[in-house]
């Protein structure tokens, strides 16, 4: 028997028919469409984008305190070579800018970036917790302290996921070095996308399985739809690495400002494949409490 609260006898997706599961994947769309999740996508985004670049000026500042400004200056320079050139112009002069001032400086940088990081990161997580509690049409119930201490420990988990997953995207692919200390990461890009699936899918079954506001079910109801989200969310992450290097070829599309344009629109897209998985794994559970859950119709909640 199934442990979803509504009841049924499914005992996992995989006993519902084919037909049962392009049910749930044309349910999931509408829903997706009608709760307006494309917006709500948009608005979480931007909060993870606000908190990246404070969180990237915090990394830096704390880099230069640590390693001191000569190091992090080189490893800036490296950088700069691999990222586009709209990105070169905005951020990376910024950061090498920031390392070149005063300890004092230095530190009031530190505490002010990882304030607005914080905040920010805080606010996209809110965010993505309520709308977790919309796809599963439930209602918040844990008190506030639980709920901004669960906020700040996924915000921490987003973030290091975000910041390994662009270092992956954006500068292994197009490593070209064949200097000793360099080449191992050579031979790491090729398994770099089998490593971002298995590491987006832990994320993201941890994720549906205790952000909504519900009573925690058995991994293999969340382990579907984060499998769905990972693969749409590795192919344009494929091409999102593409572009970055291909930067010099596809410049003329978007412009100077082509690398920022598109980095926006991959982090819309992640937080958009999020919430289409969060959705599949709520009409898996909906059509697994029908009273046929291989092929009938989801009961009302």
């Amino acid at each position: 028997m199934t442990e979803l609260k509504t009841g049924g006898t499914a005992a996992s997706p995989s006993d519902i028919s084919e037909g049962g599961l392009r049910a749930v994947l044309r349910r999931a769309w509408h829903a997706m469409a009608t709760q307006n999740m494309s917006i709500i996508a948009a608005g979480i985004a931007f909060y993870a984008v606000w908190a990246f670049f404070p969180a990237l000026v915090a990394a830096v500042v704390l880099g230069g305190l640590l390693l001191g400004q000569s190091e992090i200056l080189h490893l800036l320079s490296f950088i700069k070579i691999e990222l586009p050139k709209g990105v070169d112009s905005i951020v990376v002069e910024q950061l090498t800018a920031i390392t070149q001032h005063s300890r004092r400086f230095s530190s009031l940088a530190l505490i002010a970036s990882l304030l607005v990081a914080i905040w920010s990161a805080m606010r996209g997580m809110r965010g993505l917790i309520d709308a977790m509690n919309m796809v599963y049409q439930e209602d918040e119930k844990r008190t506030f302290l639980r709920r901004e201490v669960l906020a700040f420990l996924l915000a921490c988990l987003g973030g290091v996921f975000l910041s390994a997953a662009i270092i992956l995207i954006v500068a292994v692919p197009i490593y070209r070095s064949r200097t000793d200390e360099e080449i191992a990461f050579v031979l790491f890009a090729p398994s770099r996308w089998p490593i971002l699936i298995l590491a987006i899918m832990t994320a993201l079954s941890v994720l549906y399985r205790y952000a909504p506001s519900r009573r925690k079910v058995k991994w293999r109801w969340v382990t579907w739809g984060a499998t769905v989200s990972a693969t749409i969310w590795v192919l344009g992450s494929f091409l999102f690495s593409y572009y970055a290097s291909q930067y010099n070829h596809l410049n003329p599309l978007l412009g100077s400002l082509g690398g920022i344009t598109i980095f926006l629109f991959w982090c819309y897209l992640t937080v958009l494949t999020i919430l289409l998985g969060a959705q599949i794994n709520a009409e898996l559970e909906r059509q697994a409490s029908a009273p046929n859950p291989a092929n009938g119709a989801p009961r009302a909640r």
